[in-house]
């Protein structure tokens, strides 16, 4: 009897990991048997989970039946997408047709106690999020059970939440039938952050680690680093295999990496930022000036013959040149992070879309540069509007704006509070809004109604009008 990737219920039998079988002679046998089948990756290596689902998997019920001698350990970790602001159900824990628990996309729900769970509210523009639920129940009667029904997806009517028959996507779900140690929740949870771009917050330093336990984003290496966490790599046991990266996290947009198929294996490239402003620092002594954010990359195991494309999306940015074609990815290899010796490199855009200001850089790693180096980008110095006006850049994005949606980002020569006046075609006063004194400023809001819109941004006596359209 074949032996699946994604299956319910329990597997006995203990089977060696696929890095190991590849250096076995039989694996050619087992490959053309019509009888079996290779029990092969689990998530973050580890394995036997009791049920694993991923998006577009087919034949997924929306009622799944727990094993019956599941009565004590639970964990499951699910990632899911927001749609709305509404209450909507992702998955439930019942038993019959009562639900017991239900994680919605505002709360931990437990109603056989009543108890509501608020989860962290993520930050703005955030969509994606990754949750770990575990528990270990005891009735009253000293005895342990827990809910023998796991249904995804699909809302049930719950007197006690305010949900209506709708639901969040529900991207990848990882259910065991215990609780795991420590080290194992850590690598499932690096798996999925890295798999879905996610961030794991470093409050307390955490590492991403592969399905060997080693860490490959360490994050006292990355301490000063720990923002917008993205990677890309290949682990077979660890059944991830992401040639395309970049964070979920606002702004996480701004720089995507990809590169070809990989045949390494546990190798990774990952990258995070230091949190600053995507603005140009104009004090810097270099001839190419450079964004005062930088990134972070660490390197694990990986092919320094792996081409690699770098984008910059300069939509997103604070400090937009004149001249695109002017930017440059500035790498130090110093490992300092100034930016500010001898051994900086330059390299000049290789390609700019004037239509999706996506500007593009593709290179192999130098043999030469360390496993831990910092990039950062930046355009010549000639290219530099005139800064001795008070307003340096003030950019919608997007714009368009397709759902409404949209930033306005203003950079300013000195410090100041904005207030940001927003009308309709008849001149009328629709939003408000407004931003502490700062020289960089990010104030993100949503119009429903289609049309063209008058920005009016006003500092002191200082006032700059754009235009914002929504199809």
């Amino acid at each position: 009897m074949p032996i699946p990737l994604y299956f319910s219920g329990h597997l006995q039998a203990s089977f060696p990991k696929v890095r190991d079988l590849l250096a076995t002679s039989w694996l050619f046998t087992l490959l053309l048997s019509p009888h079996v089948t290779i029990y092969a990756q689990s998530p973050g290596g580890v394995s036997t989970p009791t049920f694993w689902y991923e998006a577009g998997q087919a034949g997924l019920s929306n009622e799944i039946r727990l094993p019956e001698d599941i009565t004590s350990e639970l964990q499951i970790f699910t990632v899911y997408q927001k749609n709305s602001q509404l209450e909507e159900v992702i998955w439930s824990l019942g038993s019959s047709d009562t639900a017991e628990i239900v994680l919605t996309n505002h709360r931990l729900a437990e109603l056989d106690d009543l108890n509501y769970l608020t989860h962290e509210a993520g930050e703005l523009g955030q969509t994606v999020f990754l949750h770990t639920f575990y528990r270990r129940k005891v009735e009253s009667n000293g005895m342990l059970a827990l809910p023998k029904k796991l249904r995804l997806t699909q809302a049930q009517p719950y007197p006690e939440l305010p949900i209506e028959n709708h639901s969040a996507d529900l991207l990848e779900i990882i259910l065991y039938d215990r609780v795991l140690s420590p080290t194992e929740r850590q690598q499932i949870e690096s798996y999925l952050a890295l798999k879905y771009g996610l961030t794991i917050k470093q409050n307390e330093a955490r590492h991403y680690i592969d399905s060997e336990s080693q860490p490959y984003w360490d994050a006292q290496i990355g301490s000063s680093f720990g923002q917008r966490i993205a990677g890309i790599g290949r682990d077979i046991d660890g059944s991830l295999h992401k040639t395309q990266g970049r964070s979920q996290l606002p702004e996480g947009n701004i720089l995507t990496i990809s590169t070809e198929e990989l045949s390494c294996d546990l190798c990774y490239l990952s990258w995070s930022d230091n949190g600053e402003a995507t603005a140009i620092d104009h004090t810097s002594s270099m001839s190419v000036k450079t964004l005062y954010r930088t990134w972070q990359i660490q390197s694990h195991i990986w092919n320094r013959n792996q081409t690699l494309s770098l984008q910059l999306d300069s939509r997103s940015l604070y400090s937009i040149p004149a001249d695109e074609e002017q930017w440059h990815l500035i790498i130090d290899p110093s490992g300092s992070g100034h930016f500010d010796g001898n051994e900086v490199r330059y390299i000049q855009a290789g390609r700019t879309d004037p239509e999706t200001g996506i500007i593009s850089w593709d290179l192999q790693l130098p043999s030469d540069i360390p496993e831990v180096f910092h990039l950062s980008f930046g355009f010549e110095g000639k290219q530099i509007a005139d800064t001795e006006g008070f307003w340096k850049s003030a950019v919608l994005s997007p714009n368009p704006s397709p759902d409404g949606h949209y930033q306005v980002r203003v950079e300013t020569n000195t410090p100041k509070p904005l207030l940001i006046n927003t009308y309709d075609q008849l001149g009328r006063l629709v939003k408000v809004s407004q931003s502490p004194v700062a020289k960089y400023h990010l104030v993100s809001d949503y119009i429903a109604q289609s049309g063209t819109y008058r920005i009016e941004i006003t500092a002191d006596s200082y006032q700059k009008t754009l235009t914002l359209i929504i199809p």
